[in-house]
């Protein structure tokens, strides 16, 4: 049923991304490839790098900033990110939850959210366990599913800007001692 495209988004003016995207394409893309056929790999986010432009291949797309990120996440079958470094804000693994695209990630990828391996995503810390569990997602379309409703579910009721308002309006009053 047509290409399945592996997604993965960052800003290349940050390290984290600079080399998870490195490793993505040298150790785990090839462990993919080597058991999907119609699979494409697509690089999207500013800032990259002419290392990151070479990766381009038959099979590897790169894009820079693109006007509207939900079309990649709309496009994709699977966000992959094999984050390692510490830091940063994780909007990349919301924005996939948020629409609706599985994913998978390290437990760095998703520090601090509430986010339950084999429910919200797939959760793997080695280049074999990223590249099996993104072909879980990507052969079983039962576990997609289930993985993007889980998501999309978190995303509403803990990362939406209303709740997030919300609590930050209960600390605010509580700081001016209005509580």
């Amino acid at each position: 049923d047509g290409i399945k495209i592996v997604l993965y988004v960052g800003n290349f003016k940050w390290l984290q991304n600079r080399e998870a995207v490195e490793l993505l394409a040298s150790e785990i893309w090839p462990k993919i490839k080597s058991k999907m056929a119609n699979v494409k790999l697509w690089i999207v986010g500013p800032g990259v790098t002419p290392e990151i432009s070479r990766l381009a291949s038959p099979d590897i797309e790169v894009s820079g900033g693109i006007d509207d990120i939900r079309s990649a996440y709309n496009n994709a079958d699977v966000l992959l990110a094999p984050i390692k470094g510490p830091g940063g804000t994780r909007l990349k693994i919301l924005e996939a939850m948020a629409s609706g695209t599985p994913v998978v990630t390290t437990t760095v990828g998703i520090e601090g959210l509430d986010v339950i391996d084999g429910k919200h995503a797939l959760v793997k810390d080695t280049e074999e366990g990223l590249a099996q569990a993104s072909i879980e997602v990507l052969e079983n379309k039962a576990l997609a599913n289930k993985l993007s409703k889980e998501a999309k579910e978190l995303v509403r009721e803990k990362y939406d800007w209303k709740v997030s308002a919300k609590v930050l309006d209960i600390i605010y009053r509580r700081l001016a001692g209005h509580e």
